[in-house]
């Protein structure tokens, strides 16, 4: 048997034929596992107290676990420019409304 037999359908540089509808729902439940992430980092700030570094923390984990995943999917086509904008401009919401929520939190403990 030959090697290339196992190299699957990448390679001649050519991603796999994926119904869009799986795209998207793939895309969507990579939304939802970050507004996740963002709630877990409210939770974490309301017990132990406001702290600056959980918005920048928040936005470095979306950097290196998501970001690489949505610029490939850019890349090989499954998602559009209009999306890929779309799913950044999503991202960088989340990371604007925990530093929201922190500041009135902050703002509230402080009063």
């Amino acid at each position: 048997m030959s090697l290339k037999s196992n190299i699957g359908p990448f390679r001649y540089g050519v991603p796999p034929e994926v119904p869009k509808e799986r795209v998207l729902r793939e895309l969507e439940d990579v939304k939802s596992m970050v507004a996740e992430w963002k709630k877990s980092y409210m939770r974490i700030v309301e017990e132990y107290g406001p702290y600056d570094l959980a918005v920048n923390e928040f936005w470095m984990e979306i950097e290196e676990y998501v970001l690489p995943w949505l610029d490939r999917m850019f890349a090989v086509g499954f998602i559009d420019e209009n999306e890929y904008e779309d799913t950044i401009r999503y991202f960088v919401a989340l990371v604007e409304e925990l530093r929201y929520e922190i500041n009135l939190l902050k703002e509230v403990k402080d009063a």
